[in-house]
């Protein structure tokens, strides 16, 4: 999967076509290209976010279980400590 640096790089270049283009027509077509190029660059970035959140959100999870489970049940009672996390929001 390309990364955000190719898709704005690629926005760079068709605004630079569109700067250098003679024929309305042609400038339209780079700009058109341009604000799609951006535009993919956006949800690459929201999908790197997005990413980054869950696996913090799996981490913090995973070390509050081994937490639970080092620590054993409670002394008041015969049962496992529940465990409760929120996920991490979606995209909106």
């Amino acid at each position: 999967m390309p990364s955000l640096s190719f898709y704005a790089t690629r926005a760079t270049e068709a605004r630079q076509d569109a700067a250098k283009a003679t024929l309305a027509n042609v400038r339209d077509r780079c700009l058109r290209a341009a604000a799609v190029w951006e535009e993919m660059a956006s949800r690459a970035a929201r999908i790197d976010y997005h990413r980054a959140e869950e696996v913090a959100w799996r981490a913090q999870r995973d070390d509050a279980a081994a937490l639970a489970a080092a620590a054993g049940p409670h002394p008041d009672s015969e049962e496992e400590p529940a465990l409760v996390l929120a996920a991490p929001k979606r995209f909106p």
